[in-house]
C-alpha cells in the first residue's frame, strides 16, 4: 500500500508515496485523486502540482481534474501570487499566468520571486535585482545587490554602494543604513528590526523609532505572539501587530519547576514561557521555553541576564529589586557571590573585571580569562590560554598577583 508522507487535513488531502512515485488520496474516504505515478506532488494555491516522470508539470483541481501543463520544459517555483507563479528552466526564469501561460519572456532573468502587491523583483544578468510591472516593465529605476518581495508597501534592498534601505513601491528611500555596520529586516509585517553594535531597534513601516534597546525572546516562532523586554520593562507584540505592555498578572502559572517554588510555566498571550519569581519582592524574569535567550540559572544570582552578545550590550534584571543594568558587549562568567563577574568579548578581544553588584569595573587581560577555584589554596586560580599560572583572586575579588 502507498505510504503517507504527508497530511493536509484543513483540505482533506493524503500525499502518498509507492515506489519512490506521488500521488493524493482523499482523506475522508481514501479516494484516489492522483496515482502514484509522478516523480512529485506539491499544493498550489488550492490546487496540485504534479511533475511526470518525463519531467513535464501538470496542474490539477483538488478533485483530479487536469487544469493545464506547465511550458514545456519548465518548474513551477512557489505559488500564485497576484495571479502569477514563477517557473524557470535551466538559468532562465519568469512567469506564468493561472492558464499557464508565459506573460513575457526574458533570457537575461536568472531568479525571479513571487509578485507582491503589484510588483516582483527579478535578478538580471550581471545587473541585479530590480523590481517588474506584471507586463515584465521596470517598476522604478534602480539596480541592487538584494531585493526582497513588497509587503505593506515596503521591501528591504542593499545597493552596491554599500547600503541598505527600506524603500516604498515608488522606489523612495524611507530610512538607510550603512550595510558593514547595521541591518534591517522585517520584523512581523508591521515592523522593521534594526541591528547595529549597540543595540536592537524597532521602527515603524515609515522608519520612525518605535523601541530600542529591544530584546525579543521569540520571534522565530510564528505562531506565537513575540514577548520582549524593551525599555526596562516587559512586553508582547500580538498577532495583528499590536504592541502591548504587560503585568506578569497577565500570564496564568501552569506548574511549578522547583522545589522551593521560583521556577515556573507560565501561560499567557498563546504561548508557554519559563519564569522566575523572587518570593519576596515578587520580582519576575522570564524566557522562553524552546529558546532561552533569557539566562536565570542560579549561577547568576541575583541577576537574570537578558542578552549576552559580543556585539551588544549585556543587559541584566536584579531578581530581588528589577533594577535593570546594562554594560558593554560580551559574555558574563561569575567568579563567585564574593569575587564578582568577569566580562569577556571576543570580537574586540578585551575584558572587564565586576564587583559583585555590578557597580564598579577594572580593567582585565583578555587573554587570562582562564579561572578556576583551587580547592587546596582557597583561592582562585588564574592561567592564560597556554594554562600557565598568572595569579590568584581571593574570595572577596582581591587579585593576589600578577606575572
Amino acid at each position: 500500500p502507498p505510504y503517507i508522507w504527508k497530511v493536509l487535513v484543513a483540505h482533506d488531502l493524503i500525499f502518498a508515496t509507492m515506489y519512490e512515485k506521488r500521488g493524493v488520496y482523499r482523506l475522508s474516504d481514501g479516494h484516489e485523486i492522483l496515482p502514484c505515478a509522478y516523480k512529485w506532488v506539491s499544493w498550489v494555491s488550492g490546487k496540485l502540482s504534479a511533475a511526470a516522470l518525463d519531467g513535464t508539470q501538470y496542474l490539477f483541481n483538488t478533485s483530479g481534474k487536469l487544469l493545464g501543463t506547465y511550458p514545456k520544459g519548465y518548474q513551477s517555483s512557489g505559488s500564485f501570487s497576484n495571479g502569477l507563479q514563477v517557473v524557470y528552466r535551466d538559468c532562465n526564469s519568469t512567469y506564468v499566468n493561472e492558464k499557464l501561460e508565459i506573460v513575457f519572456q526574458s533570457d537575461s532573468i536568472i531568479q525571479a520571486r513571487s509578485f507582491s502587491e503589484g510588483l516582483g523583483a527579478v535578478q538580471v544578468a550581471t545587473l541585479g535585482w530590480k523590481y517588474i510591472t506584471p507586463t515584465g516593465q521596470q517598476a522604478f529605476n534602480g539596480f541592487f545587490d538584494y531585493a526582497e518581495s513588497f509587503q505593506d508597501g515596503r521591501a528591504i534592498v542593499r545597493t552596491r554602494d554599500g547600503w541598505t534601505k527600506l524603500i516604498d513601491n515608488q522606489g523612495n528611500t524611507i530610512i538607510q543604513v550603512r550595510s558593514m555596520v547595521s541591518t534591517l529586516s522585517r520584523f512581523r509585517q508591521k515592523y522593521i528590526l534594526q541591528k547595529d553594535s549597540l543595540q536592537n531597534r524597532l521602527l515603524s513601516r515609515d522608519g520612525e523609532p518605535v523601541l530600542n534597546n529591544f530584546v525579543y525572546c521569540n520571534a522565530y516562532a510564528l505562531n506565537e505572539p513575540i514577548l520582549f523586554f524593551g525599555e526596562d520593562k516587559w512586553g508582547v507584540i500580538l498577532f495583528d501587530g499590536t504592541l502591548k505592555w504587560i503585568d506578569m498578572a497577565d500570564f496564568t502559572i501552569e506548574k511549578n519547576w522547583t522545589s522551593n517554588g521560583d521556577k515556573y510555566m507560565l501561560k499567557g498571550f498563546g504561548c508557554q514561557v519559563v519564569g522566575v519569581r523572587n518570593a519576596i519582592t515578587g520580582v519576575w524574569i522570564v524566557a522562553l521555553q524552546l529558546n532561552q535567550s533569557i539566562y536565570y540559572d542560579d549561577g547568576y544570582k541575583p541577576f537574570g541576564v537578558i542578552n549576552q552578545s559580543d556585539s551588544q550590550d549585556v543587559t541584566l534584571i536584579n531578581r530581588n529589586t528589577g533594577e535593570v543594568i546594562r554594560l558593554e558587549p560580551g559574555y558574563l562568567q561569575k567568579i563567585s557571590d564574593q569575587a564578582g563577574w568577569l566580562l569577556v568579548n571576543d570580537l574586540s578581544q578585551t575584558a572587564v573585571f565586576y564587583s559583585p553588584d555590578l557597580k564598579t569595573k577594572t580593567p582585565w587581560n583578555y587573554h587570562y580569562r582562564n579561572i578556576q577555584w583551587n580547592e587546596n589554596l582557597n583561592l582562585y586560580q588564574v592561567n592564560d590560554e597556554a594554562n600557565n599560572l598568572i595569579g590568584y583572586i581571593s574570595k572577596n575579588g582581591h587579585v593576589l598577583f600578577e606575572n
